[in-house]
């Protein structure tokens, strides 16, 4: 499903509920999030066709990531805290590498403030 979004271009509604959600998820005190995201790909899927079995072969090769990038901006209640950040980046980055690719760079924005880039 991931391969599939990403080589059409577009991810689905349930990848970007996920996506949307995350933040709650992963952090306490999330007063907002917005999410800025680049997940276009420049490849054309190939397919071969066999017009005598009515068959069609998908080519899905691993897409050229290097420019996929998900911005989080999030407007964070710093009364509550958010013990153990490296481990909370950590299962962010897990979790997006689950739903859609590994390598994908991530940046996470506390009030104004970068607080997580990927490496």
């Amino acid at each position: 499903m991931a391969q599939l979004s990403i080589h059409s271009n577009r991810i689905n509604e349930v990848h970007e509920l996920n996506l949307k959600t995350y933040p709650f998820l992963f952090f306490n005190g999330v007063k907002s999030a917005k999410i800025e995201y680049n997940l276009e790909n420049q490849s054309i899927v190939d397919y071969e066709a066999d017009n005598k079995k009515i068959e069609i072969r998908y080519k899905l090769d691993k897409p050229k990531i290097d420019h996929f990038k998900i911005i989080y901006d999030l407007s964070i209640d710093e009364t509550i805290q958010n013990e153990y950040l490296d481990k909370r980046f950590e299962a962010l980055e897990r979790s997006i590498s689950a739903l859609l690719w590994n390598g994908i760079f991530l940046e996470v924005i506390f009030n104004n403030k970068s607080v997580y880039k990927s490496k």
